[in-house]
């Protein structure tokens, strides 16, 4: 057992914080090797789950997206800057809406996305843009907000938007839904 380590051990050499742990743990299909505990404060990981959870953070942390898309995205910086903050399953729907802003920057227009965040279920998008072009970017910005509503923020498949007693809104396939709540009530 001396290969285990706490919850917390596994945070600091992640660098992640134990809330994200938990929540990846919570709603998505990586767990750590040894049986999840009903109660977060008991749940161990093996040596060989950091790799695992190291991809799983460079994806919900949209590494790959951020060095791909580095012309139309630049991270916010400062006090009170906000980034993407939202389930990995909707860089699909951020990627076709920065290919969008792509278009207006090549026509020579000035078109960038600032930050993202997930609210009451559906992705919301802000962006600095010419104010020429204002119009159109909105236009975009309400075609990802829609497809957020049929999409599931953790895996990116196909799903509904739903609204449970005691939930904050949210879109997730049922398999995704949130299995530690219904495990702690129990």
């Amino acid at each position: 057992m001396s290969d285990l380590m706490t919850l917390r051990e596994a945070a600091v050499i992640l660098d992640a914080d134990v809330v994200t742990l938990v929540h990846i743990i919570e709603v998505g299909d990586i767990v750590p090797t040894p049986p999840v505990a009903k109660d977060f404060k008991d749940i161990v990981f093996a040596r060989g789950d950091i790799e695992r959870f190291k991809a799983e953070l460079r994806r919900r942390r949209f590494e790959d997206f951020k060095d791909e898309y580095a012309d139309v995205y630049t991270e916010d910086t400062g006090p009170g800057a906000r980034r993407l903050e939202f389930g990995p399953g909707w860089t699909d729907i951020l990627r076709e809406f920065c290919d969008g802003l792509r278009q207006f920057q090549d026509a020579g227009y000035k078109a960038r996305l600032r930050w993202g965040k997930e609210k009451f279920g559906a992705l919301r998008l802000f962006t600095n843009c010419a104010d020429e072009i204002a119009a159109y970017v909105g236009e975009r910005r309400g075609i990802a907000y829609g497809k957020s509503l049929q999409t599931c923020q953790e895996c990116g498949d196909l799903a509904r938007f739903a609204v449970r007693t005691f939930s904050l809104p949210h879109t997730l396939r049922p398999a995704q839904a949130p299995r530690w709540r219904a495990r702690s009530r129990t």
